[in-house]
């Protein structure tokens, strides 16, 4: 049945499949605001859209916004920690 299943489903699909099975976990944990500020929801997301977009010339600018905007999404948890840590606030 495996070998079927091999043959018979592109990789792409295994790969889509996988990446929306992270995505419904992370949402039925999750609050609906909280998916969006979550990496694994974000990183499953562009997971699907790496997939979809393989072999175009967006696909690295896609890469790029996505890690910009997790960048920022650390940003703003630490700052603020690190702010704080440095006036000696507890």
């Amino acid at each position: 049945m495996t070998d079927f299943l091999r043959r018979s489903v592109p990789r792409q699909t295994w790969e889509i499949l996988g990446a929306a099975l992270v995505l419904l976990a992370r949402a039925w944990t999750r609050s609906g605001r909280g998916l969006f500020t979550d990496w694994a929801s974000i990183l499953a997301a562009f997971w699907m859209a790496s997939v979809l977009l393989e072999g175009r010339k967006s696909r690295p600018y896609l890469a790029a916004a996505v890690m910009a905007g997790l960048l920022v999404l650390y940003g703003m948890g630490e700052v603020p920690q690190a702010l704080s840590t440095l006036r000696g606030a507890p």
